[in-house]
């Protein structure tokens, strides 16, 4: 019996060791809390009423600047309209300047290009165009300046007593006609023709002698 009550006792002490620990760590962490929290709700509602007081000022400060603002052209404007006939009184009256007086003076352009060497030009001599020469007489037949003044111009003719030998025309046909006379006394030719002969210049060659 005694060892039961013994147990008893220690059980009801231990369960109000427990509780004891309990309440005491209970109240240690939600004190400081509570602390906390109060702290923080203090120090917010200063610093809304700081910043509350500030924009008061800084709004009383700004409706200041601008009646300051608003008043300053004003009295400047006051201001500079005597100024701005004291100026004008006080200016001397400007004359005009004399047109003929005035001289404008232009600047001096000075040449600093180098003289250009005159340049040396060549004539080129034009060269001689050469006209054509007109052709002689021979040359337009082809032929050459002695044949053309001492060859038959026919080519079937022939020079048998030649005008060189005779001296004349006459004597030159007449020992033809005497060497025709002969041959029909010789050959008996039945009859024959002494026939002028002309060069090509028109010349008398002499005469050709023909038999039939």
């Amino acid at each position: 019996m005694r060892e039961k009550n013994n147990h008893k006792k220690l059980g009801i002490i231990l369960t109000s060791c427990v509780l004891l620990t309990i309440i005491i760590v209970s109240i240690v962490i939600f004190v400081p809390k509570n602390n906390k929290k109060t702290i923080n709700n203090n120090i917010d509602t200063n610093i809304s009423s700081k910043r509350e007081k500030d924009k008061k000022v800084e709004d009383k400060g700004e409706e200041s600047i601008t009646d300051e603002a608003d008043n300053t052209p004003k009295i400047e404007e006051e201001k500079s309209i005597p100024n701005n006939e004291q100026q004008k009184k006080n200016q001397p009256k400007q004359e005009e300047p004399k047109k003929n007086e005035i001289k404008q003076e232009q600047p001096k352009v000075e040449n600093t290009q180098p003289a250009q060497q005159p340049v040396q030009q060549v004539q080129e001599q034009p060269k001689s165009v050469e006209q054509p020469r007109e052709q002689t007489a021979w040359e337009q037949l082809g032929i050459s300046e002695y044949d053309y003044y001492h060859k038959p111009m026919w080519s079937w003719a022939r020079v048998d007593y030649k005008v060189e030998n005779y001296g004349t025309l006459e004597q030159t046909h007449q020992a033809c006609i005497e060497e025709g006379y002969r041959l029909q006394e010789l050959e008996q030719i039945s009859s024959f023709t002494c026939s002028n002969i002309n060069s090509y210049a028109g010349n008398y060659l002499g005469d050709m002698l023909k038999t039939r």
